[in-house]
């Protein structure tokens, strides 16, 4: 067992050892290397200011670029990584400048300049991982960037304008191929362990007092009846874990594994006929900084009532492959089935092909469009005629969630809800007849039953 999180920043090596369990990477940053051109504003991973790119290892060795914001990271969630900062691209003090920071400055995408280190590092990551260089796909690398002088538009000119002269600058990072195979153990209750065996040996030993913690970017607890949570007292981190994080896409499913990123959820799914409105989810849940760290098993295990996948999950009838605490066997269950209060450890998701003729859709309701918990969100999955003539919906599920105080949720139970009397309500019915008073009629229907 070791005690000493090895990471590398901007290509230099550096030991932390035994660090504090609440050490973040902005912090460690400032105050240990120095390094303070990575910018703390909000603290809460909100606004973009402390952005940086890491570096990990991916299967076979294939190193996998992500922008990230630094102040939601925590140091012993980094052994084996490598952080570029925006000192690592371009420094004043070495006389160099970058070329995406050239291009800010010369197009006046400069203000306070508070912000302008995090965008520089939102688009290096994107041009770093990603082939896609249009305008509304550097808008969409900016989701979590905030410019408090509001100037989006210099901004996404000055990049969209670098992308036009066909500069694609060259990014590359080495990370050694240390095997790190010992566990690592930090403060005698946070644990890294390397692969499923560790993760196994960890969960019959602790027999249930523990939290998995994955991508670390929500923690979503209920409260019991006497206003009490129960807080875990060792927490095993699964990010090194590789066998957790493959994905494999079927003719008739989509498998991903527990530990796979939101960010390559998002990459796989766009490209599948059937899971449109997956992507659509992805595209405004969080930001890019968030989506590179959360993960599958994440979203499962995270019981809020605005999660926009759980009614996804739902309406698709998604399965999950479950390790119980016993470390016995191994099962798939009915998504249906997962008990909000779950102690073993998720596996793998996996996602159907609807059946013929039946198409999905995705909608949500919050405050601004992108990067906000949803007020109300809305899957549905529908099955329409076999006849091109008739527009009679034969068969309809529909799943809702959201923080909206419309909505009640029984005590523990899972935080988003089958629109059942909707469902029984518009089943068999022609759209085209389906008029405004129906629609008051079917909201009634809810109200009568609560």
């Amino acid at each position: 067992m070791e005690n000493i999180v090895v990471l590398h920043v901007n290509g230099a090596k550096y030991e932390v050892e035994n660090p504090s369990a609440d050490l973040t990477l902005a912090d460690y940053l400032r105050n240990s290397l120095h390094l303070t051109g990575t910018k703390i504003a909000c603290g809460s991973s909100g606004c973009g200011s402390c952005t940086v790119i890491l570096s990990r290892n991916g299967n076979e060795y294939q190193v996998k670029h992500y922008s990230v914001y630094a102040c939601g990271v925590k140091i012993w969630t980094l052994h084996g990584c490598h952080v570029t900062t925006i000192e690592g691209l371009g420094s004043p003090t070495d006389d160099l400048i970058h070329p995406i920071q050239e291009a800010l400055y010369k197009n006046h995408g400069i203000q306070c300049g508070f912000c302008s280190p995090g965008m520089v590092m939102s688009m290096q990551a994107h041009q770093a991982s990603s082939k896609e260089q249009d305008i509304e796909d550097v808008s969409q690398c900016l989701q979590g960037n905030l410019c408090r002088c509001t100037g989006y538009r210099p901004i996404l000119e000055a990049f969209q304008k670098l992308n036009e002269n066909g500069s694609q600058v060259p990014f590359q990072v080495s990370i050694p191929k240390e095997s790190y195979e010992n566990l690592l153990v930090l403060n005698t209750n946070w644990f890294v362990p390397k692969n499923l065996a560790e993760v196994k040996k960890l969960m019959t030993f602790y027999n249930g007092k523990y939290e998995f913690v994955q991508g670390g970017t929500g923690n979503y607890q209920i409260k019991k009846s006497d206003g009490k949570v129960t807080t875990p007292k060792f927490h095993i981190y699964l990010g090194l874990v590789s066998s957790i994080q493959k994905i494999v896409v079927e003719n008739e499913q989509v498998i991903f594994g527990s530990g796979v990123r939101l960010s390559d959820v998002h990459a796989c799914l766009k490209n599948v006929s059937f899971s449109e409105p997956f992507a659509k989810a992805l595209e405004t849940l969080g930001s890019p900084q968030i989506r590179n760290l959360a993960t599958i098993g994440g979203s499962i295990q995270w019981n809020h009532p605005s999660s926009d996948l759980w009614p996804l999950y739902l309406v698709y009838g998604c399965k999950i492959l479950i390790q119980e605490v016993d470390c016995v066997d191994t099962k798939f269950i009915e998504i249906t089935e997962f008990p909000s209060d779950f102690k073993g450890l998720i596996l793998e998701l996996v996602i159907p092909k609807p059946k013929t003729g039946y198409f999905g859709m995705f909608k949500k309701k919050a405050r601004r469009k992108e990067f906000d918990l949803a007020i109300l969100n809305m899957a549905a999955l529908v099955k329409m005629s076999d006849d091109k003539n008739d527009d009679t919906i034969e068969d309809i599920k529909i799943s809702f969630g959201g923080t909206s105080q419309l909505l009640t949720y029984q005590e523990g139970a899972r935080k988003t809800t089958m629109a059942e009397s909707t469902m029984k309500y518009l089943l068999n019915k022609n759209v085209k007849d389906v008029s405004y008073d129906d629609i008051k009629a079917a909201i009634n229907t809810v109200r009568e039953r609560k």
